[in-house]
């Protein structure tokens, strides 16, 4: 029996005043894709002359990585700003989201 891969969730913060975020199954490696390591990368990250991991969370399926990554970029910075100081776990941010679990 094969383990399904696991995607991640995570936020980079770009110079301090933008917040990129990302689905990735290696984070480490996406990170080295942003910061140029690697080819790779988002153009939105490549803008940035600093770049900051400020937070990354197991999400299980890629279908469900997906649907968190669509709810966060609909929030305002604030809330984004709020997901980042509290670092929450993967039930905790579905409650902040008000999503349900597949």
């Amino acid at each position: 029996m094969t383990k399904a891969p696991v995607y991640w969730v995570y936020m980079i913060d770009c110079d301090g005043n933008r917040l990129y975020t990302g689905i990735a199954m290696d984070v480490q490696r996406r990170w080295r894709e942003h910061l140029g390591l690697e080819p790779g990368g988002a153009r939105f990250t490549r803008a940035g002359s600093r770049l900051d991991l400020v937070y990354q969370v197991a999400a299980g399926s890629r279908s469900e990585a997906a649907r968190i990554e669509a709810r966060i970029k609909k929030l305002s910075r604030r809330k984004k700003l709020a997901i980042v100081a509290s670092q929450p776990n993967l039930v905790g941010l579905f409650g902040l989201l008000g999503l349900d679990r597949e």
